[in-house]
């Protein structure tokens, strides 16, 4: 039987050993500390504006931005005026497809492009359309690792306070909805970063914000009928529970709301 741990509704059941794990979602402050400078320099970077709150002039503006540095680190030149609004309209343009990041997330990953990180098999650096989306892309990988590790930390110290319902509560709910934003923005470019959904789904559960149906129990028990592993099989079976109420969210264009309940997205 799959799901066989689902989380009860009234705190007092939940054991000991879930109180611990309960731990995951506490302290992003200590996750933080933890992180390497690099890791803090691209956390701190997705905490601005995401481009999807920004208006035409906005995007016009980073992407003018983008452009002046990339020329004067590539020594580039535009032969007048109209070729360089030409190159600027398109690279706003192409900042459409990362409405989820911030002006900062874009300008860190031209200056980790410009410097040569994402260079692959090519011999030297060359910036075009192609190659800076290629380069957010790389970049938008590696945030969303730094920002998966800072909201799964798991604290280990057992002298520190466990958080209270209402701080998971809060936690679970933005953990949601961020991998939503991050779904839709990205779509088959996204990428699961896996280890603790299957925590997530039992805070959903525990929550009652979410439940699958039988028509999708069925289809994960069926998914990993051959896992043998009663262990591994739960784990399996509720990390892709969550996934599936995260594309929920995603193709009913619907978020979770501060209170819990899942409700359209506010246009």
């Amino acid at each position: 039987m799959i799901f066989k741990m689902e989380i009860s509704s009234t705190r007092s059941k939940v054991t000991d050993h879930q109180a611990n794990d309960v731990q995951i979602f506490h302290s992003h402050q200590d996750a933080i500390r933890s992180l390497s400078p690099t890791e803090l320099q691209i956390y701190q970077a997705s905490l601005g504006t995401m481009i999807k709150e920004m208006g035409e002039e906005d995007k016009i503006k980073i992407a003018s931005k983008v452009w002046s540095f990339v020329k004067i680190k590539l020594g580039l030149r535009t032969e007048n005026a109209s070729e360089e609004k030409v190159q600027i309209l398109s690279l706003a343009d192409d900042l459409s497809q990362f409405k989820g990041l911030t002006q900062e997330d874009v300008m860190n990953a031209v200056r980790r492009g410009i410097g040569g990180e994402y260079l692959g098999k090519a011999s030297q650096v060359f910036f075009n359309s192609s190659n800076f989306i290629m380069w957010i892309k790389c970049y938008r990988e590696e945030r969303e690792e730094v920002r998966s590790k800072v909201l799964l930390a798991r604290v280990e110290d057992p002298s520190k306070p466990k958080p209270n319902d209402q701080e998971l509560k809060a936690t679970a709910i933005k953990l949601a909805n961020d991998y939503a934003d991050s779904l839709e923005t990205q779509g088959p470019d996204f990428k699961w970063y896996d280890p603790g959904l299957s925590k997530c789904y039992e805070f959903i559960r525990y929550f009652k914000i979410w439940a699958p149906n039988d028509e999708i129990r069925k289809e994960i028990t069926e998914k990993f009928i051959k896992i043998t592993d009663p262990v591994e099989l739960d784990r399996l079976c509720k990390a892709e529970a969550y996934k599936k109420f995260i594309q929920e969210l995603v193709d009913f264009g619907v978020r979770v709301d501060p209170d819990g309940y899942i409700n359209p997205i506010e246009k």
